[in-house]
């Protein structure tokens, strides 16, 4: 299968794997593929790494290829409720992709600012999926503001979006704190490996 090339203007995208696969294609193969692709559109290839050993990431390629599509149709209408959040033109190019992160990064999502367009990366694998939205408000607000800080301004911007989403709005000490980093607050899964072989339901 061959790989989507990044997108050579920022103003016009499709959003990449949504789509129905074909009927008689190789699961397995499909979610190699799709590994391939976000590798792609990361800041490094080796942020993503499915966990376990060989013959449960072999069920994770294999679950990727038949569902992942579902999942970043999931992650693309949150996506798009954050985007309502804000007039057109004050709208980042930004798509989102589902990640499974590697474990020695610590981390839920990232945004990709140097990418076009903008990358979200969540792992849907380390969150509920009540905290799905949160992770895409914080990540989303980097690609607002096109900055990895943690500062008054992402404060702000992320205030925003939590009145609009219906999200806990920043506490006034969050900034001040270091809770900024880590808003809205979500619960991270023990074993995101679970998600990916297709034992939780989203």
């Amino acid at each position: 299968m061959s790989q989507p090339q990044p997108p050579t203007s920022s103003l016009s995208f499709t959003p990449l794997w949504v789509g129905e696969p074909e009927p008689d294609v190789d699961w397995a193969l499909r979610g190699t593929d799709y590994l391939a692709t976000l590798r792609q559109w990361a800041y490094r290839s080796d942020m993503i790494e499915l966990r376990g050993e060989l013959r449960q990431r072999l069920q994770m390629c294999e679950w990727i290829g038949h569902n992942i599509h579902r999942v970043n149709q999931h992650l693309n209408q949150l996506l798009a409720d954050c985007q309502a959040c804000f007039h057109p033109q004050a709208r980042p190019p930004v798509h989102i992709l589902a990640a499974p992160l590697a474990e020695r990064m610590s981390l839920d999502g990232f945004c990709n600012l140097s990418s076009q367009p903008i990358t979200l990366f969540i792992d849907v694998g380390c969150l509920i999926p009540d905290d799905w939205l949160g992770v895409i408000a914080h990540e989303y607000t980097h690609a607002v503001l096109r900055s990895p800080g943690h500062d008054q301004g992402f404060g702000r911007v992320l205030s925003h979006l939590c009145l609009g989403l219906g999200l806990p709005v920043p506490p006034s000490d969050a900034l001040e704190s270091g809770r900024l980093a880590v808003w809205p607050r979500h619960h991270t899964k023990a074993d995101p490996a679970d998600f990916w072989q297709g034992n939780t339901m989203y």
